[in-house]
């Protein structure tokens, strides 16, 4: 199965988004920032990435920008 990254500040969403997902079957890696986002997508890239795109701390933008230098394969 899959690694899912989820970035988003607002726990709530972030945990219930990671509970359904590995109910699913997939594996899961959250991030409260944007920063800690990114820090994760260096050591383990992820199969697909899901993000808020307004966050302190560095939002998903920058992660969306940050990517592609990154991993070749990343499309936005």
């Amino acid at each position: 199965m899959a690694c899912v990254l989820i970035i988003d500040d607002n726990e709530t969403i972030r945990e219930g988004l990671a509970h359904t997902i590995k109910k699913l079957g997939h594996q899961v890696a959250t991030a409260a920032s944007g920063s800690a986002g990114l820090a994760i997508f260096r050591e383990r890239a992820a199969d697909f990435v899901i993000t808020d795109l307004k966050m302190d701390q560095g939002g998903g933008w920058r992660c969306c920008a940050a990517w592609p230098s990154w991993t070749p394969t990343v499309r936005r």
